[in-house]
């Protein structure tokens, strides 16, 4: 039966004229599920939360029009396609959630959708696996987009890390941007209770979820989907629970940061130790170093823009407490500006570049060196200062120094543009210690 549909959509794909081809052009903020609770009064309370995308039928379209969002289309037919494609208010069509095999059959839905208007996203979601399913998915599906969900705190938080790797690499060998569900309720009670969300609320439930968020950002991540949305509304109502809130609050992060965000590129994503599974240390040579005073580790992503200018995000992995950062830029990276995203302003604020760090910063940083390089060394070394004091302790000239504090699970954007008339002290004709 699935072939002969596969047939028939793609004998109705044929006879449609070919229209612009879709690129991702916003941040998706989506709100998954509700079914039929996505009724005008959900649909308005959505958009107010600060969602651009909901999941529902096609008979939504308009509502969603009304309230400035866009609609993924579920359940849609191949013979509704024509009538809804121009639509100002789709989004695209959804295929199928967590596919497991058949992914042939699957290409077939895929590439009718395509061909039946290429002007909107054909989407379906896998459930985070790697290996073969997910290169058997992209060789096969060839997606425009690419969406997984992997919920952390119900599924095991060492595995977060992991799947974005994973992720990520997929996305950028296809070239496509990629997006990832979490839960709205962090709560691991929270995935199979049915109403009554509130009841199993976590206190610091904003703070998990902006972690999990703030490292996929400096990852790439180009959307965040909730699951559920409906989770986020006290049972039968359209008032915000605990968790409501608090995506409230995420999602005006990611609706200043998403136009942004939208013209990077990625380029390297890091982190520091202790290093979760499966992810890189900054290499030592690299034009950009974060050192922090806190625990457990921060995630750097480094990014391009179409002109070439280096960004750089900084997210703190600890939920439960802040993090002191020092950034330091090296010298063969002469740096004319650093700037910080300023999301409350949308606007970007001048950061302090100095040769040195603050008291305070340079006594926390050190101490935090100290005990790393004491955990590193074998042997029964003696200790001794040297390193820690020639980084942290005495002033160089050259030194490109900026210094930020991480709230707990959040991150920073920063812009730095390079001081094309910068000149080395050594091309000066001076000799300075490196």
């Amino acid at each position: 039966m699935l072939r002969i549909f596969s047939g028939l959509l793609l004998a109705l794909a044929l006879t449609m004229p070919a229209s612009a081809q879709w690129k991702m052009n916003e941040f998706m903020i989506f709100a998954g599920g509700g079914g039929r609770q996505v009724t005008e009064a959900r649909i308005k309370a959505l958009a107010d939360a600060g969602f651009n995308v909901i999941g529902g039928e096609k008979d939504k379209l308009d509502l969603c029009q009304k309230y400035g969002l866009k609609l993924m289309a579920f359940n849609v037919k191949p013979e509704d396609v024509p009538a809804m494609s121009k639509h100002p208010a789709l989004w695209g069509y959804h295929i199928i959630d967590e596919p497991l095999h058949n992914f042939t059959a699957l290409s077939d839905l895929h590439q009718a959708f395509r061909k039946l208007d290429p002007g909107h996203p054909d989407y379906s979601n896998l459930i985070s696996l790697g290996g073969e399913y997910l290169s058997s998915y992209m060789d096969t599906i060839k997606p425009r987009i690419l969406s997984y969900d992997y919920y952390e705190y119900w599924w095991g938080m060492e595995g977060h890390f992991t799947k974005l790797e994973l992720y990520r690499q997929a996305a950028m060998e296809a070239g496509i941007p990629w997006v990832l569900y979490f839960e709205v309720n962090s709560h691991p009670k929270s995935q199979w209770t049915e109403g009554g969300h509130e009841s199993v609320y976590r206190p610091d439930n904003r703070e998990r979820l902006r972690r999990g968020v703030f490292t996929a950002l400096a990852y790439g991540l180009k959307g965040v989907e909730w699951w559920n949305g409906a989770a986020m509304f006290k049972p039968n109502t359209t008032e915000l629970n605990e968790c409501g809130n608090d995506l409230v609050a995420i999602n005006a992060d990611l609706k200043a940061l998403g136009p942004i965000l939208m013209k990077l590129h990625s380029v390297d994503v890091f982190q520091t130790e202790p290093l979760p599974r499966d992810t890189r240390a900054v290499p030592e040579d690299h034009w950009v170093q974060v050192f922090n005073y806190g625990y457990p580790g921060l995630v750097l992503g480094t990014f391009k823009d179409d002109d070439g200018v280096d960004y750089a995000m900084v997210s703190n992995t600890n939920y439960e407490g802040k993090q002191l950062v020092a950034m330091e830029i090296r010298r063969k990276f002469p740096v004319k500006t650093v700037e910080r995203f300023d999301r409350q302003k949308r606007t970007w604020a001048p950061m302090r570049i100095t040769d040195i760090l603050s008291e305070t910063g340079r006594n926390r940083i050190a101490q935090a060196y100290d005990f790393y390089m004491y955990s590193q060394r074998t042997g029964g070394d003696n200790i001794t200062y040297q390193d820690i004091n020639e980084r942290w302790m005495e002033a160089h000239s050259g030194n490109q120094l900026v210094e930020f504090e991480l709230a707990p699970g959040d991150g920073e954007l920063f812009r730095i543009v390079r001081d094309d008339e910068f000149k080395t002290l050594r091309q000066e004709g001076k000799k300075y210690k490196q």
